[in-house]
């Protein structure tokens, strides 16, 4: 694990005591969880396009070939 020094003012120190309190845990382990949440939800979208024409009922070479067609 790598140790990073950050900056909060004095209000975010006080509530995320109050929120590692309230969940047992440390305020380091509430930082990590709400890292971890915002790199998930901030994280490109590569792996979810994988397999998006599953449930299309469409061969993606035919469409591709179709709309190629066009031009």
């Amino acid at each position: 694990m790598v140790r990073i020094l950050v900056d909060l003012p004095e209000r975010q120190v006080k509530d995320l005591a109050a929120i590692a309190a309230a969940e047992k845990s440390s305020p380091a382990e509430v930082i990590r969880k709400a890292v971890a949440a915002y790199i998930d939800r901030e994280k490109a979208p590569t792996a979810s396009v994988f397999g998006i024409w599953k449930d299309r009922g469409v061969d993606g070479l035919a469409y591709q070939e179709w709309a190629r067609s066009e031009w």
